[in-house]
């Protein structure tokens, strides 16, 4: 008996990881052209009646007198995160998610492991 393919038309080697790259691509320009449309149609940061006081050292000394320490970096930290989701910064955080999510997808998808070129050679030296 002869062999035959499994297949009637075998992929090519690079295929694989065009896939990945244009894949890739699209997410780059999915994610990036939406933060640069959020950029440029982003309202002002809204205007937060009890921002003023919230920066005052009188804040800041009630809210560590009854939580210590940890409550006031906790308040600082939830004011900066909440901060993300508004304005220009909505952008730029959108910008960042999707450089991670392509840089991800990207990593898993080529199966490119940590010290291995796009080549396939581990390190500098070409060896195994």
């Amino acid at each position: 008996m002869t062999n035959l393919p499994i297949f009637a038309h075998e992929p090519e080697p690079g295929r694989h990881l065009k896939r990945c790259r244009l894949i890739t691509a699209g997410i780059l320009l999915a994610g990036l052209g939406t933060a640069i449309v959020i950029y440029l149609t982003a309202a002002g940061t809204p205007v937060d009646p009890f921002a003023e006081y919230e920066q005052s050292k009188r804040f800041s000394r009630e809210v560590q007198r009854m939580g210590g320490k940890m409550a006031l970096v906790a308040n600082d930290a939830s004011a900066w995160f909440g901060g993300l989701w508004h304005g220009r910064r909505l952008a730029f955080t959108v910008a960042c998610i999707t450089l991670l999510i392509a840089l991800g997808y990207y990593v898993i998808a080529s199966g490119i492991k940590p010290g291995e070129d796009a080549g396939g050679t581990h390190g500098e030296d070409g060896g195994a």
